[in-house]
Formats: structure tokens, sequence, C-alpha cells
């Protein structure tokens, strides 16, 4: 068994990728706000917008690395996913789906200099769409390896 090392580059991009804006999110909803609840008005919308414009280009450059990491384990693994088409599909249609409602929701929080007024709420549903992504991502990587295994295929494995 042959594990091509350019696909597993690929595949820790698009999970470090994935942990690093979900983390993000995370602290400008849940952690930052905490942080900032004792500290006058003024400078906590200081820090906020430094914050923001600080995390808006690890969102800016994840999006980036999903493209090309996605695609590349995409067109890498779409022969495991042909052949159970039921589940693959379905779960790889999920995945990118939820991903463009994240990116769409994350680039109107992070567009303009300040946020619009229900921006907490957008980025909770964020959240949400993001664990969903994760889910579906993980569906999918659980397809594929149950097609691997029970695949009597001479096709070259790529995790």
């Amino acid at each position: 068994m042959h594990i091509d090392p350019v696909i597993t580059f690929f595949r820790w991009l698009h999970v470090f990728t994935a942990c690093m804006v979900i983390g993000a999110v995370i602290f400008m909803r849940l952690i930052l706000p905490a942080g900032l609840r004792d500290v006058d008005a003024e400078t906590a919308d200081g820090v906020f917008l430094r914050c923001r414009r600080a995390l808006k280009f690890v969102v800016h450059a994840g999006i980036l690395f999903f493209l090309i990491s996605g695609i590349y384990n995409a067109i890498s693994n779409w022969h495991w996913y042909k052949q159970w088409p039921a589940a693959a599909h379905s779960a790889f249609g999920v995945h990118v789906l939820c991903a463009l409602i994240a990116w769409v929701i994350l680039l109107v929080f992070f567009a303009g200099s300040k946020p619009f007024g229900s921006y907490k709420t957008w980025t909770m549903v964020s959240l949400i769409v993001l664990a969903l992504v994760v889910a579906a991502g993980a569906t999918l990587k659980s397809a594929r390896e149950a097609v691997m295994k029970n695949s009597t295929s001479t096709l070259p494995v790529a995790r």
C-alpha cells in the first residue's frame, strides 16, 4: 500500500485550515466578548475591531487554502467516491454546500470596517454551519474508508 505524500499534505492543509478558521470564529464569538466584558465601551470597541481585522485575514487566507486543498482532495479521491455514490456524493454535496454557506456568512461578517448589528447571531449561525461542514466531512471520510477497505480495486490508496 502506497500513501502519496502530496495527498497527505493537502489533507492536512485542509484539516489544519478548518481548525484555524473554526478557532477564529469561536474566539470572535465566545472568547473575546467574555474577555472584554469589564472593559469600558470605547476600549472594548477598539480591541474588538483590531481583533476582527486580524481575524479577517485568517478567514480570507483560510478560504483560499480550503479551495486549493479541497479541490485537490476531491480530484484525488473522486475514484473512491464513485464506488459508493449514494453515501459519498450526498456527504460531499452537504460538505461543499455548508462550506459555501459558512463562507458567505463569514465574508459578510468581515465586510466593511465595522460589523453589522446582528453579527453575534450570524457568527453563531456560522459556527453551527461549520459544525455541519465538519460532520459532513467526517461522514465523507468514513464512506471513503469503507469503500477503500472493501475494495478489490488496484487503484492507489489516497487518504
